[in-house]
């Protein structure tokens, strides 16, 4: 994931949404909190918890097939 952070913050994206947390190995609310890092030079506005429970539950039941 870290490469999907620096190409939001390279390509200069002015808003950044999403909907499940990921508390254990995230990088934007949690973990890393790399947009709040000195050497961050892009910072967008972030609008997380879109429709979280809904979020969640797709990434519950992909990952689950996968290792099913």
């Amino acid at each position: 994931m870290p490469d999907l952070r620096g190409a939001i913050s390279a390509a200069r994206l002015a808003r950044l949404y999403y909907g499940a947390d990921d508390a254990k190995s995230g990088g934007v609310a949690h973990g890393a909190r790399v947009f709040s890092h000195a050497q961050c030079h892009h910072v967008p506005q972030v609008y997380d918890g879109i429709a979280a429970g809904e979020a969640e539950a797709l990434l519950r039941e992909f990952f689950a097939a996968r290792r099913g």
